[in-house]
């Protein structure tokens, strides 16, 4: 399994609607894990929207799409030839990773112990 150890910085960005953010990357640095806090569940659901438009945009080859809807929770993930790509939302936050398709365990490692 490939951990995330030590590799978590917090995303410096001036924004009215970003309340927190922070990028992990595995320690061989072959994909990160992005967590951002909004201030407001309208911000982070244009968020999660404008992740899954953009990774259905980016579809090359076969691929497989898992779509969860829940009250609170939204999961969109897209494996395809090519990428593992996963976008949740829990209320005010949301978590994004584009990543190669070969890391597809090891970022469902990490999301599971995320509880996401």
């Amino acid at each position: 399994m490939t951990k995330m150890e030590n590799e978590v910085e917090e995303v410096k960005e001036e924004d009215d609607v970003l309340d927190k953010g922070y990028v992990a990357r595995d320690k061989e640095n072959n994909y990160e894990i992005y967590f951002y806090k909004f201030k407001s569940n309208k911000a982070a659901r244009r968020v999660f929207n404008s992740a899954k438009n953009y990774f259905e945009e980016d579809i090359k080859g076969s691929y497989v799409r898992t779509i969860i809807g829940m009250v609170v929770f939204d999961k969109y993930s897209l494996k395809s030839d090519e990428k593992y790509q996963v976008v949740t939302k829990v209320g005010k936050t949301v978590l994004y990773v584009d990543a190669d398709n070969k890391y597809e365990k090891d970022i469902n490692e990490v999301l599971d112990k995320l509880d996401y």
